[in-house]
């Protein structure tokens, strides 16, 4: 597929990663500048950069997903040959998916408790601190999906997949 005419959802994480990147950077040096030359700092600032360190996390979390570059049984499945190593490449995604759905629930979980309790943030008043966990929510179920997607993607294809290639040790 033309890169260009990737639709939106396939560079909804990149776009997280570089926008909230470039705004830390920007942050910091502006801080460490502003600590240095004037003897001042904004009470806000290493918080904000950390709750967007969160984002840029489970958005990479789900990035991973998406190219199949997460942590997977790879190094065992090419040992296995094709058949196996397909099978238990096959196996750990499911589990992964499993477990991103899971982490997904839990963490909703949690952030629904905060949102009720309507924290916020000391430094950031301005954020609620469910903002944070959403990130969790978004970046296992962003995983999950990611993974069920390429998956589809190849069998569509009907091209060889990510564990075949796996398995043969070419990834």
């Amino acid at each position: 597929m033309d890169k260009s005419k990737a639709p939106f959802y396939d560079k909804i994480e990149l776009a997280v990663i570089i926008v909230f990147f470039s705004l830390m950077l920007a942050i910091t040096a502006f801080t460490v500048c502003s600590r240095y030359i004037f003897s001042f700092t904004f009470s806000w600032a290493e918080q904000l950069t950390r709750i967007m360190f969160v984002w840029i996390t489970f958005a990479g979390i789900s990035w991973a997903g998406k190219l199949g570059v997460h942590m997977r049984v790879s190094a065992v499945a090419g040992v296995l040959g094709e058949k196996y190593g397909r099978l238990l490449v096959w196996f750990g995604d499911a589990v992964t998916v499993f477990f991103g759905f899971h982490m997904a629930y839990k963490i909703a979980g949690v952030m629904l408790v905060v949102y009720k309790r309507g924290q916020i943030f000391a430094t950031v008043p301005w954020i609620p601190v469910w903002i944070m966990y959403l990130a969790g929510v978004l970046g296992m179920l962003g995983l999950s999906l990611r993974i069920i997607q390429s998956r589809l993607g190849a069998s569509r294809a009907g091209g060889r997949d990510v564990p075949a290639q796996v398995a043969e040790g070419k990834q």
